[in-house]
This record gives C-alpha cells, sequence and structure tokens, in this order.
C-alpha cells in the first residue's frame, strides 16, 4: 500500500510559510517567527500573527542600511564639534615670567 505523502508536504509548506518568508526576507525575528509559527499557527490567529511579524519585520538588509546612516551621522557630528572646539584666534603670547612658571608646572 502507497501512501502519498504530497498532501502532507502542502500542508506542512502552508503552515510554516511565515517563517519561510522569514528565512528567506533575512528577518531579525525569524527565531521568533518559528516559534509562533510552531506553536500557536494552529490557530488562524497565531497563524496571521507570524505571518504580519515575518513580513513587516527588521531584515539585515535594513539594519545594515540605517547602521551605516548612523555611522555617517555620528561622524558628521563627531567632525563638527572636532572644528567647533579649534580656536580661530591665536593664543595670547605669555610673558617671560609666565612661561617659566609653566614649565615649573609642567615638569612637577
Amino acid at each position: 500500500m502507497e501512501t502519498d505523502l504530497t498532501p502532507l508536504i502542502v500542508v506542512g509548506g502552508i503552515y510554516l510559510l511565515p517563517t519561510i518568508i522569514a528565512m528567506y526576507r533575512g528577518n531579525l525575528n525569524k527565531g521568533s517567527v518559528f516559534v509562533i509559527n510552531l506553536f500557536f499557527g494552529w490557530t488562524v490567529a497565531g497563524w496571521f500573527v507570524s505571518l504580519v511579524i515575518a513580513a513587516s519585520g527588521e531584515t539585515f538588509k535594513n539594519a545594515e542600511r540605517l547602521s551605516r546612516i548612523q555611522a555617517e551621522a555620528f561622524s558628521k557630528q563627531v567632525f563638527s564639534i572636532r572644528k567647533a572646539e579649534e580656536p580661530n584666534t591665536p593664543k595670547p603670547k605669555l610673558s617671560l615670567s609666565e612661561r617659566l612658571m609653566d614649565e615649573r608646572v609642567r615638569t612637577m
């Protein structure tokens, strides 16, 4: 007696569709999607929740792009602070006694 596994594979594929989508998209929450899908997918609400998370969650590509944008913004901010710290006015010249006192303080 032969058993046809095609219906079982089709139903299993539909049942795990949210997990498959999350893995294909590179979703950062694919573990959560798998757990929700596995344990609550038999309820229609659990299956749709896992499908929504899989389809709308943050992906690795988006996270890389966001981190690159944040790094660029941070570097611009740091360089603008450094430019603001550099005074454009020359330092006042010290008298001989002030320079000697400054050297004594540095050598201590």
